[in-house]
């Protein structure tokens, strides 16, 4: 019997076997390998290792599908583009077996092929994958399915600079990026989210077009899907839930390597007490999961409120904060924060009238339904 099975050797389940290194009985399991998912991936400097970093970013721009933009400039690089396969294959400290899991509960893991894997504790990392698993087991998955449309774009004549990472707002409801990977080329890409369950894979071709970006005709367009959306249950007897898994992504900025990051080594606390006989640790983080996401109530109602309107009234809400002239020091407390308290400072702070109103009937919503446990 193993202590620990983890299902999916994404940044999740690669980090908290990071976590749990000191335990020889853990097991991975992953069907395609570590760090196998195409993605495209930014995160902060300050919890990445120099050898996956593509490339660093001192400058932060929003912009919209029509033209609009404004430049958050920083003293020194504070974000980098990732590899994520490196950071995976870094992160990871036992085994990866390669297989496809049909089933999980409560002391098993049971394998495509009939093998019964049996382990203490279960952890699922499988993301949006997992969906089918979690809904056997009575779990809950992420309320939105997102996918993901990206590819290559050349950087000459564009405008586009090296050393500033750019979030896009438009064509699709939850947005696009530009990560540059160095003065010629950049990583471009839109994402669709859904709650059909369904794929909604955005186009790139037009709007690359539109907005004025070269994109060769031979260009291999690249798909990927991810769950998003913070559930409330990550606990079910020796079972947990965690990564995306859980919608363990920031809910404006829809970054979620930090978040791991950040709440790895408290899940590994908790697993390790549990595996000391500590029979009530597992219920302690359920406990401690629902309490962080009860303080992160207005950081999450502010992202979700967004993201839920009209692209049309998206594009509206991003010039308005492009008009305010937000310090740059704000935007990335906003960026790293999960639970704790922040404030954005503005240089023209804008009036309540300048928002649609279903902006904060979504904020009141979104906030209620995250306030309570």
């Amino acid at each position: 019997m193993y202590d620990v099975v983890i299902v999916g050797a994404g940044y999740a389940g690669s980090s908290l076997s990071g976590q749990l290194e000191k335990l020889k009985d853990v097991l991975v399991i992953d069907e395609r390998g570590v760090g196998e998912k195409s993605t495209s991936i930014s995160s902060f400097l300050k919890i990445l290792d120099d050898e996956v970093v593509l490339n660093e970013y001192d400058e932060y721009t929003i912009m919209t599908v029509d033209g609009e933009s404004y430049t958050y400039e920083f003293d020194e690089p504070v974000l980098g583009l990732v590899d994520y396969k490196k950071l995976c294959e870094r992160a990871v400290s036992h085994d990866v077996h390669s297989a496809r899991v049909e089933e999980y509960g409560d002391g098993y893991v049971r394998l495509s092929d009939g093998e019964v894997i049996r382990a203490k504790v279960v952890v699922d990392c499988t993301g949006v994958y997992g969906q089918k698993l979690r809904a056997r087991f009575g779990l809950p998955s992420p309320p939105f399915r997102v996918s993901l449309s990206f590819a290559e774009i050349k950087n000459g004549g564009s405008g586009i600079r090296s050393n500033s990472l750019y979030l896009i707002v438009g064509h699709a409801n939850l947005g696009g990026w530009i990560y540059p990977v160095d003065n010629t080329k950049s990583e471009f890409g839109f994402a669709q989210g859904s709650r059909k369950g369904e794929a909604e894979f955005p186009e790139l071709r037009q709007v690359a077009e539109t907005m004025g970006f070269r994109m060769h005709k031979d260009t291999t367009i690249k798909r990927s899907e991810y769950a998003f959306g913070f559930v409330k249950q990550v606990v079910r007897g020796s079972v947990v839930l965690f990564g995306d898994s859980c919608g363990l992504v920031h809910p404006t900025y829809i970054m979620g390597i930090h978040y791991i990051h950040r709440f790895a080594p408290i899940l590994a606390e908790h697993v390790a007490g549990y595996l000391r006989g500590e029979k009530t640790s597992l219920e302690k983080y359920q406990r401690l999961w629902r309490e962080a996401l009860k303080r992160a109530a207005d950081n999450i109602a502010r992202g979700y409120a967004i993201w839920d309107l009209p692209v049309d009234e998206q594009i509206k809400v991003t010039k308005v904060q492009i008009r305010a002239g937000i310090k740059p020091e704000s935007i990335l407390d906003h960026m790293w924060a999960f639970d704790e308290k922040f404030q954005v400072f503005a240089k023209n702070p804008p009036k309540l009238w300048d928002f649609p109103l279903r902006l904060y009937l979504n904020y009141i919503r979104y906030r209620l339904s995250f306030m309570f446990r």
